[in-house]
């Protein structure tokens, strides 16, 4: 296993086990050492070291049990491997792709929602509405980023649809690293999304099909506006 030498990010972490495990030389079943041990062959910290592993978790490589360790479940599919390479806001061909696959999904993931969320998933909806309201009011992007992301997964899950719950997984960990950076370089987008998620949730509670699904479609099409927005305005300044 070689030692990260420069680029002691979470992110890089996480693309270092999955290229691991793509290759083989972590395999199927096997046990990863400790987290001690593990960051100290890694170059990293202890604290980068369980970002990246926890991203890993998301998307179903790897497994983390009590009292055991961290297992490995399955090797990475060609695909995976090729094509869901963690995409930067830099990147904006990878973040219009994402973007557009979010459409897809979650416009069709929360109408299910609206139909199959228990009382508990409500529940769950709207303690993570309350986090991020308080996230907003004291502008923790990084609070807010991560209950982004948790509220679309469970969105997702809410759909009791297993395939559509595996796409997500799929595109879980790539969202959240386009969430964070995205707050980052927008900001002010804490308190605009609050307002959609907010709606969101709430039509989805009320069981209101058509409201749910147009609130988050325009959702959507804000963030990608911007986005937009945001490239069209490099370009002018090259």
């Amino acid at each position: 296993m070689g030692t990260i030498e420069k680029r002691k990010t979470a992110d890089f972490v996480f693309e270092e086990i999955k290229r691991m495990i793509s290759s083989g030389e972590i395999k199927p079943g096997q046990k990863l050492p400790d987290q001690y041990t593990f960051s100290s062959q890694l170059g990293v910290s202890r604290t980068c070291l369980r970002e990246a592993l926890s991203g890993l978790t998301r998307l179903g490589l790897i497994e983390q049990r009590p009292k055991v360790g961290t297992i490995v479940k399955s090797k990475i599919s060609p695909y995976l491997s090729e094509y869901l390479t963690t995409p930067l806001i830099s990147d904006q061909q990878a973040t219009t792709e994402l973007l557009e696959a979010r459409r897809y999904i979650e416009i069709d993931a929360v109408e299910l929602a609206v139909k199959n969320a228990t009382n508990e998933e409500l529940e769950e909806l709207d303690q993570l509405i309350k986090r991020m309201v308080a996230a907003v009011k004291t502008k923790n992007i990084g609070d807010y980023s991560e209950c982004d992301a948790m509220l679309h997964f469970s969105i997702a899950k809410a759909s009791h649809n297993r395939f559509i719950v595996h796409a997500y997984i799929n595109l879980r960990g790539i969202m959240e690293q386009y969430i964070r950076e995205s707050f980052v370089v927008f900001p002010y987008m804490l308190g605009e999304t609050m307002k959609y998620h907010s709606g969101i949730v709430q039509a989805i509670r009320v069981r209101n099909t058509k409201k749910a699904k147009t609130r988050m479609r325009k959702h959507i099409i804000q963030t990608q506006k911007v986005i937009e927005e945001y490239y069209q305005s490099l370009s002018l300044k090259r």
